[in-house]
């Protein structure tokens, strides 16, 4: 756990343009939802500041388990089978029983207000949803004003035929 750590902070000081352009996606889709929330939150919410400190730790939480995904993900890609599917799991345990325990933390502390931290903690399913509309963004930033170059085209590789 702590190398997941060192190696967390070390991608984050290098900038979003570093990550692969999916996980760049995300956390783009996060930031941004989180940005729109916050602002249609303040406008609705009478407790403005319990409201926002609330979104931004169920954002962050997103944040943190986007990027713990990425890094499992990887991992289990060098990974025999039997164990790379053994090593997902068990970190999907990991992830629902951190989430459980954010939740649970909102719920103890009068200070964080649960619908904003719900709100937060669903900015990762809402930028999966996102990704369409932000994957031409995400190309433009990883392209730098060129042209994206073209897929191959997939002949003779026994797909459709």
């Amino acid at each position: 756990m702590k190398h997941c750590l060192k190696n967390i902070g070390k991608h984050l000081k290098r900038g979003i343009c570093r990550y692969p352009q999916t996980l760049a996606g995300l956390l783009l889709g996060i930031l941004i939802l989180t940005a729109v929330t916050a602002a249609a939150g303040s406008l609705i919410v009478s407790e403005r500041l319990s409201f926002l400190a609330s979104l931004g730790l169920g954002s962050l939480t997103s944040m943190l388990l986007t990027v713990h995904m990425y890094i499992i993900i990887n991992r289990a890609l060098d990974m025999a089978s039997e164990d790379a599917i053994r090593y997902s799991q068990r970190n999907a345990v990991f992830r629902i029983l951190f989430l459980i325990i954010v939740v649970i933390a909102g719920l103890k502390l009068p200070v964080l207000h649960i619908p904003g931290l719900l709100l937060g903690l669903l900015t990762l399913k809402l930028s999966a949803y996102m990704q369409p509309l932000l994957r031409r963004l995400i190309d433009g930033l990883y392209t730098s004003g060129t042209e994206a170059p073209e897929p191959p085209e997939r002949e003779g590789d026994g797909y459709g035929e």
